[in-house]
């Protein structure tokens, strides 16, 4: 009794051990041949039970013949798959077989055009003036909008600002370089000194005895 009461309490069971709901079950289970679920009325052969268990579309209904109204009108208003939805405005009166668009290298009867995809993507120049850039590649076309310029002029701003004064007293703020800074090669390989703040030119100036 204490055992029923803690494994009730604390879910605590034997290895093994079955789970016993308390049911009470009806006087014919207490026989060794019984089992489980409905027998048949009739007395099935050897197998048959087997069969009709692997048959299960036995008892399908047979096909039955009905109008054609009702599947039209589930073809029209249920869109169907990977097709183009029926717009109800019936069909185009055009052939059988019938293509849109413009033939490819026969657009007209006297065409002499007979370019297809393979000359596009592998061109095939005739002479050496077709595969030079045009002559008006990079230039304005339109008349009065054309930029007449120095060749020699550079656009930009310069890396270093010899184009504007130097203030007497450069802020903090300021970034630009008025070339009175040190270059890339002071940077990447800098002086013995530099972080003492002896720069190359204080090391050689001379400095008075006192």
């Amino acid at each position: 009794e204490v055992r029923d009461r803690y494994r009730f309490t604390h879910k605590n069971y034997q290895c093994g051990e079955l789970i016993n709901r308390d049911y009470t079950w009806p006087e014919e289970t207490a026989s060794p041949y019984f089992r489980f679920g409905k027998m048949e009325k009739i007395q099935l052969a050897a197998g048959e039970g087997a069969r009709q268990a692997l048959t299960w579309n036995a008892v399908d209904e047979k096909t039955r013949i009905v109008g054609l109204r009702a599947e039209a009108a589930r073809e029209v208003v249920n869109e169907p798959l990977a097709e183009a939805k029926n717009l109800m405005q019936g069909s185009l009166p055009v052939p059988e077989g019938f293509v849109f668009g413009v033939k490819s290298g026969d657009a007209r009867a006297d065409s002499t055009d007979n370019v297809t995809a393979a000359d596009c993507i592998h061109y095939n120049a005739s002479s050496e003036r077709e595969i030079l850039p045009d002559a008006d590649l990079g230039k304005c076309m339109k008349r009065g909008k054309r930029n007449v310029t120095d060749e020699s002029r550079q656009f930009g701003c310069p890396s270093i600002r010899n184009d504007i004064p130097k203030p007497l007293v450069r802020s903090v703020a300021d970034i630009q370089n008025y070339g009175d800074e040190v270059g890339c090669d002071s940077l990447l390989h800098p002086q013995r000194y530099s972080r003492k703040q002896a720069h190359p030119p204080s090391g050689i100036s001379p400095v008075a005895a006192e």
